[in-house]
């Protein structure tokens, strides 16, 4: 079987503006982006975990991969220092969002894929925030999946219900040089979803035990 070369997301993520001051700041960040990247991969998944990982690891970081500071230092980022990056990625969830979509593309051309590119939305209640004595439903968030790729492009809360929600996962999936397939459940046969959709060059299929509805541009 023949290998193939995985592209890697970096340079994909690295066009997300850096928001940080500039003054305040002691290491790159696309630095941070690889740090995070690596941790990640080796299953961290939270900013605890990844400031332990980069403590336990600190010789290979400064040695194989070569970190350093603006200045030129031999230092690794503290965990606040890893806090304010994932809180400056969380205020531009939209061009994390978009990057992560480019990256899938390179990734399901390099597969050898020519079917549509195929992205799964749903929504989940999130545990523990259901309050019955307040009157409070828990809260729902609709997520996006590449299948067959395992891979989240991320999620967003839904308020006016699914299909409006997918509908901002939609605007971000024009132009993307490639055909794609939005599916999920009955939540999305909403016909102001299917024109969003088509208007943009896709396709949609959403279906439930009883019914089932697709459209194609």
């Amino acid at each position: 079987m023949k290998a193939v070369s995985i592209p890697s997301p970096l340079p994909y993520l690295a066009q997300i503006p850096d928001s940080r001051e500039y003054l305040k700041t002691h290491h790159r960040w696309q630095d941070l982006l690889l740090i995070c990247l690596i941790a990640v991969g080796a299953g961290r998944h939270n900013i605890l975990a990844i400031s332990q990982w980069v403590k336990d690891h600190r010789a290979f970081l400064l040695n194989q991969v070569g970190i350093r500071t603006r200045l030129g230092q031999r230092k690794l980022p503290a965990q606040a220092t890893l806090y304010r990056f994932f809180q400056s990625l969380s205020e531009q969830l939209d061009s994390l969002q978009a990057a992560l979509l480019g990256w899938a593309q390179e990734v399901w051309q390099a597969l050898g894929q020519k079917g549509p590119l195929p992205v799964a939305a749903d929504g989940k209640h999130l545990r523990g925030t259901r309050r019955i004595r307040q009157g409070e439903e828990a809260l729902v968030f609709l997520s996006a999946l590449v299948q067959g790729l395992g891979l989240s492009l991320g999620s967003q809360a839904v308020s006016a219900g699914e299909a409006a929600a997918a509908q901002g996962l939609v605007v971000r999936m024009e132009g993307l040089g490639v055909d794609w397939v939005l599916t999920g459940d009955a939540a999305l046969c909403n016909p102001e979803l299917a024109a969003a959709v088509v208007e943009r060059k896709g396709g949609i299929c959403s279906a439930s035990k009883r019914t089932r509805r697709s459209s194609r541009n």
